[in-house]
């Protein structure tokens, strides 16, 4: 499941561009009928590896990836 979770937000990302973390967060929990934090942990993980960008302070209100 994980993994079709990481493809689904880069999808969505390559789609919409930029896009702040609590709305990606809300739209793929619910997408998936998951919690909020799996969908941050793998959000963290695509940061990790390098998939994804965090443009901002990290673990602020304003916060965006792309």
């Amino acid at each position: 499941m994980n993994r079709r979770i990481r493809a689904a937000i880069l999808a969505y990302i390559a789609s919409n561009g930029a896009t702040d973390t609590r709305k990606v967060i809300s739209i793929m929990s619910k997408r998936f009928n998951t919690t909020r934090q799996r969908i941050s942990g793998n959000i963290s993980w695509l940061v990790r590896i390098s998939s994804l960008t965090v443009g901002g302070t990290r673990n602020t209100n304003s916060c965006y990836i792309y």
